[in-house]
């Protein structure tokens, strides 16, 4: 019993992470797109 609630834990805590990771990675492509955009517009000065 103990060990089924201990893996319900951890595939609870598996899945936010994964959903925390996706979200992150999304997060920090849209940063660097943005980093990139900004760092060409300063370069054609």
């Amino acid at each position: 019993e103990y060990e089924k609630v201990i893996d319900q834990a951890w595939a609870e805590y598996e899945k936010i992470n994964q959903q925390a990771l996706a979200e992150y990675e999304k997060v920090e492509q849209q940063a660097l797109a943005t980093m990139w955009k900004e760092t060409r517009r300063l370069s054609k000065k």
